[in-house]
């Protein structure tokens, strides 16, 4: 898990910073969180660095923190990692090390302006793989508290650009697992402002291929010109 931490690409994908915005903010910082079991060629890594690369040639130069998650793999919960997670007591050096991780993740997270998720669709939900990422970040007392009512996010200013290759079309339909429960996940932590990018239809080749990329790719343009 040590070496989770090094896998950061800072600044060499394609760096970048959004849009029309106050130029006070010259120092976005972005954090990339790939999680395909297809590597270089997934399409939802691909739209990533589109995205990136966008960025990049509006002249714009932002901070790029950015973690593969499926290369290197996080902890698995476990009935001992929850509770570790959630403040028992432990001298186990194993979970000392993910409590270690996840305090580094979360402050990864808290510290960003744009999170992005490559949350492709493997059987109508998200890849086991970014679901441990959650795992390690969606923390009691951490990144939400629990009050009276209900819980309250700690993640605050924050927002959230998820994008998602399909190879159907699920948008707005009950085979979609991923929309709400990424929305449901992100809202817990604070981050209310989510803007999902769908590439669907790209096993309907060869036209639904390439329609489902462009409409990606102009959906990515377009998130270049939301103030942030």
């Amino acid at each position: 898990m040590g070496n989770y931490i090094t896998h950061y690409v800072v600044c060499n994908l394609g760096i970048l910073k959004p849009l029309y915005i106050n130029k006070s903010l010259s120092n976005v910082k972005i954090l990339v969180i790939k999680s395909s079991i297809n590597g270089h060629q997934s399409q939802t890594n691909t739209l990533i660095e589109y995205y990136l690369n966008q960025r990049k040639l509006q002249g714009y130069k932002d901070s790029v923190i950015e973690h593969d998650v499926e290369s290197v793999p996080l902890p698995v919960l476990t009935h001992q990692r929850f509770h570790a997670l959630r403040g028992a007591q432990t001298d186990d050096a194993e979970l000392l090390s993910t409590i270690q991780l996840s305090d580094q993740l979360i402050a990864e997270l808290k510290r960003t302006d744009i999170l992005v998720l490559g949350a492709p669709m493997y059987n109508l939900n998200v890849p086991t793989q970014l679901k441990n990422w959650f795992d390690m970040v969606v923390r009691a007392k951490h990144t939400f508290f629990y009050t009276d009512s209900y819980p309250q996010g700690l993640v605050n200013n924050v927002k959230a650009l998820i994008v998602s290759a399909r190879g159907g079309i699920h948008q707005g339909q009950p085979t979609d697992a991923i929309t709400p429960y990424l929305t449901a996940a992100l809202g817990l932590m604070g981050i209310n402002d989510v803007h999902f990018v769908y590439a669907e239809g790209l096993d309907m080749k060869p036209e639904g291929y390439l329609a489902g990329v462009a409409k990606a790719q102009q959906q990515l343009k377009d998130y270049l010109h939301i103030d942030i």
